[in-house]
């Protein structure tokens, strides 16, 4: 029989590991065990379903959206908690209200993916888990209630299950899955499990490639942020091989190589006809690094020798540094949003690496990332 009320509640908060743990089995998470066919080779899956041409013809016309705020429309989101993440994530993510208005990861987040989510399941539940998650970053920065911070930890978890669950319901690839699994994969990084947010992120690369290869339509800004989510993660160590102290090192070298190049950056531009945008999103980025290791020292020591790299371009700063140096050396070949994608993404990546853990270090992060910049540039004087 069906588990119903508080039991199906209790089941949805996470999966039934018992068994595993008394056999010393680790899973890894969904990923691994089960297997489901979104996380295996394209052919392999070929003869996996055998359905009616009607379906087939279905996935192949891209997905249609209407207005989030259509009066039309009943909302799907019939709980208060669930109605102030989604506020919440369209303020965060809203591309008009950002430092980068270009942005090639906050009109996939903040846009298209919220549109999706207003009639598929699988997408808005995913969206709830990853705006749950994005609230309670703020509300730990915001000092609220312990009682808020743990209603919107459960619906994280919660709509994360029904999320997972939706995805394995999925007969066939298809947009809706690659979806459901970015938003996933975000949830992974902001919860500090990185080797699950590897596996999500190549997983999601590879399978967004071969649903645009079958004909159905993908946003390019979706592809765009899903490739640089997966570049940017390619030079962070091991976070399961080095201890809290070498990831803050580590994160702090970065930020500190990151702040000397934005000098750099923004002096050799300052006598040139660069476009605005990108000054301005250099200059906001310096001043969000500042901030950040303004703070950071106070922890980390100040003139303390910090773990070093080759170079800032082997750093998760590397795609935007070299597309900055395409660009001083050729000024007609060079894409805004793929630029502060990648900034975006190297820097909010690189602090979540060193903050992963400690409590204070993330709710610096979450002011970080989304306090005002006039904000920053005061407190960091």
């Amino acid at each position: 029989m069906a588990p119903q009320g508080e039991d199906r509640v209790q089941n949805l908060q996470g999966p039934p590991c018992e068994i595993c743990i008394k056999l010393g089995k680790i899973c890894g998470g969904y990923a691994d065990n089960p297997k489901p066919w979104i996380f295996e080779p394209w052919s392999e899956r070929s003869g996996h379903y055998r359905g009616s041409q009607s379906a087939n013809d279905a996935l192949e016309e891209p997905i249609t959206v209407v207005s989030l705020y259509d009066g039309v429309f009943t909302s799907p989101y019939t709980t208060a908690e669930a109605q102030t993440a989604l506020d919440f994530w369209l303020r965060l993510t809203t591309p008009g209200g950002t430092d980068c208005p270009a942005d090639a990861i906050r009109n996939t987040l903040g846009r298209y993916i919220p549109q999706a989510a207003w009639h598929l399941d699988v997408v808005r539940h995913s969206l709830l888990s990853a705006a749950s998650t994005a609230l309670v970053l703020e509300a730990r920065a915001s000092n609220w209630s312990l009682e808020l911070q743990s209603i919107l930890s459960k619906q994280s978890v919660v709509h994360m299950h029904l999320a997972i669950q939706a995805v394995l319901k999925e007969r066939q690839p298809s947009l809706s899955t690659v979806l459901a699994a970015v938003m996933i994969a975000v949830v992974c990084v902001w919860t500090g499990r990185w080797e699950e947010y590897n596996r999500h992120i190549n997983h999601c690369r590879t399978l967004g490639r071969a649903v645009r290869a079958k004909g159905e339509f993908v946003d390019a800004d979706l592809l765009i942020s899903i490739d640089t989510m997966f570049h940017v993660l390619q030079p962070f160590p091991p976070i399961s091989s080095i201890t809290k102290e070498s990831r803050m090192e580590y994160a702090v070298a970065v930020l500190t190589a990151a702040k000397a190049w934005f000098d750099d950056c923004l002096t050799n531009l300052e006598g040139t006809s660069a476009c605005e945008p990108l000054k301005t999103a250099l200059r906001a980025y310096r001043t969000r690094t500042t901030w950040t290791l303004h703070h950071w020292h106070k922890f980390d020591g100040q003139g303390k020798e910090h773990a070093h790299f080759a170079s800032l371009t082997q750093s998760p700063f590397g795609p935007a540094v070299g597309h900055v140096q395409q660009y001083i050396n050729d000024h007609t070949d060079f894409d805004l949003g793929l630029f502060t994608t990648q900034l975006t993404l190297s820097f909010k990546s690189t602090l979540l690496y060193g903050a992963c853990g400690n409590a204070q270090r993330i709710r610096e992060t979450a002011i970080a990332c989304h306090a005002p910049i006039v904000i920053l540039a005061s407190d960091s004087l």
